[in-house]
């Protein structure tokens, strides 16, 4: 049995940090913002682009003051709806065919 303070295979576990989280939110956030861009004009639309906005907003804050867990994981559930409610409703783009 391996007495070290080293971790073994087994026990390694991949943890996330918040720059790993901002750079999924990020990632999620650029995609919904895509899809609305995309979008007719309406009130839908604009309720969604203020909510990206919004978002927008609490990223750019975390070089101020890095955010709590439960910051994180609320923005993480509202980028994650928005984006939901962006794909599902935003016009599909058509991909051109090589030829």
């Amino acid at each position: 049995m391996d007495t070290s303070d080293d971790p073994t295979p087994s026990e390694m576990r991949l943890i996330a940090t918040p720059a790993d989280d901002r750079e999924r939110i990020e990632q999620a956030l650029a995609q919904a913002e895509a899809h609305v861009t995309r979008m007719q004009p309406s009130p839908a639309t604009r309720h969604l682009k203020g909510a990206l906005e919004s978002c927008r907003r609490v990223l750019d804050g975390w070089s101020a003051s890095p955010p709590t867990e439960a910051v994180l994981r609320a923005l993480r559930e509202r980028v994650q709806q928005t984006l939901h409610i962006a794909r599902t409703t935003s016009p599909t783009v058509r991909l051109r065919r090589a030829g």
